[in-house]
Order: structure tokens, then C-alpha cells, then sequence
């Protein structure tokens, strides 16, 4: 374990997660993401069930694939599926526009 790495985990991960908890409290999403190396991450996390917004979703994704641009991508296809999108190279992929539930309801209506 490196000088820095030490530091974040015992000075800077129990704020953070004290500033994550503290966001819970108030109905906020919270992401942080801090870096002691390349590719050496921490990430304290909470999501606001089913309020956050694409923007936050990437973010996390980004910071949950460590620089994976396949993880990423997959990460977005499933979320693309499930609710639908409006974007030119997903629907190059063949992933439909609208979500699966909208299609579900559809058909089932």
C-alpha cells in the first residue's frame, strides 16, 4: 500500500463516506472518485433510487469500468434497453429506442 493510498483510506474514504450519508439524509445522489495512482481509484457512492439522471449514471459507470471502454459500453447498452434512448450509434447496434418496458406495455395493452 502506497503513502497515498494509506492517506485516502484512512483520512479521506470515512469523509467521504460521512459526506455520502450525509447526502442520503437529504435525498441527494452523491459520487466521489479519488485517484492515488493511475488506475488506482477509491469511489464512495450513493444513488437515490430511480432519481438520478443519465449524466450521474455515466459518471459512476466511468468510475466502476477503471477505464474499460467495453465495460462502459455494456453498461450502457443494458441501461439503453431497459429505458429506452435517443442516440445514433446505440440504435447502430440494433438497440431499440424505446425500453423494453414500453414495448412490454404494448403489447400486453
Amino acid at each position: 500500500m502506497t503513502n497515498k493510498e494509506k492517506y485516502y483510506d484512512e483520512f479521506m474514504a470515512p469523509k467521504l463516506l460521512e459526506l455520502a450519508k450525509e447526502a442520503q439524509v437529504h435525498g441527494l445522489s452523491f459520487l466521489s472518485i479519488v485517484e492515488w495512482a493511475p488506475g488506482k481509484t477509491g469511489r464512495t457512492h450513493y444513488a437515490v433510487q430511480g432519481e438520478q439522471g443519465l449524466a450521474f449514471r455515466m459518471t459512476n459507470w466511468a468510475a466502476q469500468c477503471h477505464g474499460n471502454v467495453d465495460s462502459f459500453w455494456l453498461a450502457m447498452q443494458r441501461y439503453a434497453i431497459k429505458f429506452g434512448h435517443s442516440s445514433i450509434f446505440l440504435h447502430n447496434q440494433g438497440i431499440p429506442e424505446q425500453s423494453e418496458m414500453t414495448i412490454s406495455v404494448k403489447i400486453n395493452g
